[in-house]
């Protein structure tokens, strides 16, 4: 029994050197031997039957100037995998003083195999054909790696890499690199894949051909986006890259448009050339998102160039230790606050709290939970947001701007094709000031959409270049162009001036409006309408009673279709345009409108002979006049018709 339990443990000890010789691991995939001391590494070298294992180093490790001979050889591949985890393997010595052979590196051949994530610092390499500071040859992948140091050899020797018929990935070498023939800053020879990667040691070889700065000899592989320094190379050519003087090599504009990587691989430290992200260190980073609603709602955060949101709390590990912005997912109640930058620090662990603001006054910007517009600043956003331009919304308050000049809400480029339901509330008090635009109003364009019930109240509404030829042009107090919309009970009042067309309500027409009107002086050169400067779609139960002052001014419109509408020709000061023209009085008597189909029960309502129509779903104050006539004159005609009306 005892001779069967010896005969087990030496069948085992022949599978490897085992956990008890790394320091810890099983050699797995998701279990890696770990290595964290040089007795680890020597134990890897002298271990044949692990290099197929998987490995991933724990510590930065510094040989002292040991010598030592590669994992991996002619006879044995390496074809396991070696995670650097972002550490380095410095000061040490291959094959040194020793007989000249081929394949030698730390890894003297890789087949299949892996290698990442790991630094090489202050190598000195030594061989005959096949060397490399990082591996002598390479059949395998190599990711984010680099090399410092001196390798010699005669023939396919490289900074990084002797001969490489693998794939080499965000790589650099700054090695000092001599040979014979097929020497090159990164590559001797090249016969597959390389990829975002540069020199700048310099390179010599006695050989007048295969000597280049980045690789000495390409045989039908492909080197992309890769450089190297020709005045520290000493190397004007290359079997590939592009060659660049050291003051490019050391600035981050000719790497970006080569389309490196500078938010997650590389960065550029100042007057120095690209280091890859890990040689920062890394720390981690904590995000918290208030309020809570705004997260239930789905608000995340994310390092900008990452590609994977996070979760409020989240902790996120092994980030670069540097400065980051951090970005923030919009959700649709809540306005993501702007990004973020935070500063990572070495084994740190960094926290940032960002605060959501809820995205107008509630809502979703659904038909059936429309965005809620309750204040200036929720309109300001409006204008501001073009994306949400085809949703819904309604109006909870009158606003009040104060005079403050805003910007039209869909410029054409989008439209707005949302709905928004004023609720019978008014806008008062505004400006737009918008020269250089060719649809101006509270809406520059409404396409499809539609606005109602809703009131402009002291709008200077201007827009005042000739837009020749453009296609969808206008200025209105609503609406610069309606293009297929529907306006129904609203009204606006105040100044409108333009060029051609201009209107009091829209500027140009062809959608639906319908039972609205417009008081405000009305200022134009052609097309210029008391309610609608130039109209090719249809106008129903409208009226309009401002001055209209142009080359061609109408009390109402021009063209299209109008039904039962009327201008005051008295207070317009024309008599010309669509529709049908009234005095001042007759404008105030309900019979006027009444026989046109008008709804005094559910939609319009006058004081009969003292006002206007007004309408019941947009609530008007009513401007007394002493002239409740309108002859003019201020007299006991006027009286009679108050007492009439207190009578009643």
């Amino acid at each position: 029994m005892k001779r069967a339990s010896l005969l087990i443990l030496l069948c085992a000890g022949l599978g490897g050197a085992g956990a008890e010789t790394y320091s810890g691991g099983s050699g797995t995939a998701g279990d890696p031997y770990r290595i964290s001391t040089t007795a680890n590494w020597t134990s890897l070298i002298a271990t044949p039957a692990d290099w197929g294992k998987n490995f991933v180093l724990t510590a930065n490790l510094d040989f002292g100037g040991a010598n030592f001979n590669p994992v991996g050889n002619g006879t044995t591949f390496f074809t396991g995998v070696l995670d650097g985890g972002g550490h380095t393997l410095s000061n040490f010595r291959v094959r040194v003083g020793q007989v000249l052979i081929d394949d030698v590196g730390l890894f003297g051949v890789v087949s299949g195999g892996q290698i990442k994530n790991l630094g090489v610092a202050n190598a000195t390499v030594k061989g005959k054909a096949y060397v490399g500071a990082l591996v002598g040859d390479n059949n395998g992948t190599i990711t984010s790696c680099y090399a410092t140091g001196a390798i010699s050899g005669t023939s396919s020797v490289g900074g990084l890499v002797g001969s490489n018929t693998g794939t080499i990935t965000t790589c650099y070498a700054t090695a000092a690199v001599s040979g014979t023939s097929y020497v090159g800053g990164l590559v001797g020879v090249n016969f597959s894949t390389i990829n975002f990667c540069y020199a700048a040691g310099a390179v010599s070889g006695t050989s007048s051909v295969g000597v280049g700065g980045l690789v000495g000899e390409n045989y039908s592989g492909q080197v992309g986006h890769c450089c190297w320094d020709t005045q520290t190379s000493g190397q004007a050519t290359s079997a590939g890259g592009d060659g660049l003087p050291t003051d490019w090599m050391k600035t981050p504009d000719p790497f970006m448009n080569n389309q490196w990587d500078f938010d997650n691989t590389w960065w550029m430290p100042a007057g120095g050339y690209p280091r890859l992200m890990w040689e920062l260190g890394y720390g981690s980073l904590k995000v918290t998102i208030v309020p809570l609603e705004a997260v239930a709602d789905g608000a995340q955060w994310r390092r900008v160039g990452s590609s994977d949101w996070l979760n409020s709390g989240q902790i996120e590990a092994t980030v670069p230790a540097k400065s980051w912005d951090v970005e923030f997912k919009p959700t649709v109640h809540w306005r993501p606050p702007e990004p973020i930058q935070v500063a990572v620090s070495v084994n740190g662990l960094a926290k940032l709290t960002a605060t959501y603001t809820r995205l107008y006054s509630g809502g979703s910007g659904t038909a059936a939970d429309p965005y809620r517009i309750g204040s200036v600043s929720d309109w300001q956003l409006l204008t501001a947001r073009p994306d949400d331009w085809d949703k819904s919304f309604i109006l909870t308050a009158d606003l009040d701007f104060g005079g403050a000049t805003i910007t039209p809400v869909g410029d054409g480029s989008p439209s707005f094709n949302g709905v928004m339901e004023g609720a019978g509330h008014t806008l008062s008090n505004l400006k737009i000031d918008q020269p250089g635009s060719s649809a101006v109003g509270l809406f520059g364009v409404v396409s499809g959409g539609q606005v109602k019930n809703l009131g402009v109240v002291k709008a200077d509404i201007w827009g005042t270049i000739y837009f020749g030829g453009v296609f969808k042009a206008g200025v209105g107090g609503l609406v610069g162009v309606n293009d297929g919309g529907t306006i129904i009970a609203c009204y606006a009042s105040g100044i409108v001036s333009g060029y051609d067309p201009t209107g009091g309500l829209v500027g140009d027409n062809n959608g639906t409006i319908t039972s609205c009107y417009a008081t405000g002086t009305v200022i134009g050169q052609f097309d210029v309408g008391g309610l609608v400067g130039a109209n090719s779609g249809t106008i129903t139960s409208c009226y309009a009673t401002g001055i209209v002052g142009g080359n061609i001014p109408c009390g109402l419109t021009f063209g299209g279709t109008v039904i039962g509408c009327f201008w005051d020709f008295q207070t317009s000061r024309t008599a010309m345009g669509q529709g049908t023209h009234k005095t001042t009085a007759e404008m105030k008597r309900q019979s006027t409108f009444a026989t046109a189909g008008w709804d005094f029960v559910n939609v319009w309502k006058i004081v009969e002979n003292v006002s206007y129509p007004t309408l019941r779903a947009v609530p008007q104050p009513v401007v007394w006049s002493a002239d409740l006539n309108g002859d003019g004159r201020v007299d006991l005609a006027d009286f009679a018709l108050f007492a009439g009306q207190w009578m009643k």
